[in-house]
């Protein structure tokens, strides 16, 4: 497997090489400087992943993303940031970024972000079972916090959304990186009550705090529980945990520039735009999070009209809706 970075520096682009290859014995990376170059290079080689400085992004039509989305829509694009860019950050998520990497954060960022777009890219085999067979799956899980399983319950998302066809491979990555953030979420924040705080001021102590934790009877024994629906309208995903929860309406607007610095509000951020809903339930614990069919995106009305949405009294409600 093959990671392509862009950055006019040299120097980071070694570092970041040296990072990399440090924790992935078995990707090999490539760097360019310009986009010329990494042009060329994507030309010669299939890349798993695309980082790219957002500094070198400037929104138009002929920059980079917009080149990766016209001509390499499959490959994901990593964007890094420095202090000072949250406008492009947010700018290049909009247009299809998978998400970012704060420079100032990039030895314990970045692996972390590749990690998560690999495991996100992981193919896998769908059911047997047709697609047009099935009309609805609904599984149940209660997990304990264990992030090993975040991999294997996306693999199983996967093989749901493959089936049920909610949508292309892009998209199909982007919704199991927002499972993956809900479910982190749920357990670190909600299950062990360590708060995201820590997360770029201390991170060692953050992940020492974690380990106690999950060693600890009072939050090691509960459960995160989630319920995935996937019809042939939309994937549903209900995630819950069994701590205190929080005060929803004290969650920053991750759409703020002012907030993109900040690591808990990432998540949040990834999961609000990578699908089409995002609801919470008043006590903070439970997180809904839907995704509708490509062909019927644009068309959400209310969550629940959706459950069902192969009753004809159903489809007339949301056609009497949307008119």
């Amino acid at each position: 497997m093959r990671i392509l970075i862009v950055d006019s520096a040299r120097r980071f682009q070694q570092l970041a090489q040296a990072v990399i290859n440090h924790v992935f014995a078995t990707l090999d990376v490539d760097a360019a400087e310009t986009m010329e170059t990494a042009q060329t290079l994507l030309k010669q080689r299939r890349y798993e992943l695309v980082v790219v400085d957002v500094g070198q992004l400037d929104g138009g039509s002929q920059d980079l993303l917009s080149h990766m989305n016209l001509w390499y829509e499959e490959t994901p694009v990593l964007v890094l940031s420095a202090i000072g860019l949250e406008d492009r950050v947010l700018d290049a998520i909009r247009r299809g970024a998978i998400g970012f990497v704060r420079k100032e954060h990039f030895k314990e960022e970045l692996p972390q972000r590749i990690r998560s777009v690999l495991n996100a890219t992981m193919r896998t085999e769908p059911n047997s079972l047709a697609g047009s067979l099935l009309k609805e799956q609904t599984t149940s899980f209660c997990l304990p916090n264990e992030r090993q399983l975040i991999v294997k319950v996306n693999n199983y998302s996967a093989q749901l959304l493959q089936v049920f066809q909610i949508c292309p491979q892009r998209d199909q990555m982007r919704i199991l990186l927002a499972l993956e953030e809900a479910l982190t979420n749920a357990m670190d924040h909600g299950n062990l009550e360590v708060s995201s705080d820590l997360r770029g001021v201390d991170d060692e102590a953050y992940l020492k705090l974690l380990r106690e934790r999950g060693s600890t009877p009072r939050y090691k024994n509960r459960r995160v529980n989630m319920a995935i629906t996937v019809t042939t309208s939309l994937a549903r995903f209900k995630i819950r945990d069994e701590g205190p929860g929080f005060d929803v309406s004290r969650l920053p607007d991750p759409c703020d520039p002012a907030n993109i610095g900040r690591s808990h509000g990432r998540g949040v951020l990834l999961m609000r735009t990578y699908m089409d809903e995002v609801q919470y339930n008043d006590t903070g614990n439970e997180v809904t999070m839907i995704k509708y069919k490509s062909e019927q995106q644009g068309h959400s009305t209310d969550s629940a009209i959706w459950t069902h949405v192969q009753s004809p009294e159903i489809l007339q409600l949301r056609a009497e809706m949307n008119s």
